[in-house]
């Protein structure tokens, strides 16, 4: 199937050229995603338990929570 992309070698180097590009920016936005918003390191294995915890409805709002008990007890730290 992928031999016969197309009869034409151009056409078929270019459908190769969109394809490998919608790859590659998919593959960096994951990257972003999973650093920035998930704040989840990229290469490290996460249980099977995190991963179902994370489908729970309430998983987003205890870990807001945890996190601003997290900055407050850092803001106190330093204050002392």
């Amino acid at each position: 199937m992928m031999g016969n992309i197309s009869s034409d070698p151009s056409a078929r180097s270019m459908i190769y050229r969109v394809v490998l590009l919608t790859f590659i920016v998919l593959a960096i936005y994951a990257a972003v995603w999973t650093k920035r918003v998930m704040h989840l390191p990229l290469c490290k294995p996460i249980r099977i338990e995190h991963v179902m915890a994370m489908e729970n409805e309430m998983y987003g709002r205890v870990r807001r929570r945890r996190n601003a008990k997290r900055k407050e007890a850092v803001a106190t730290a330093q204050a002392e």
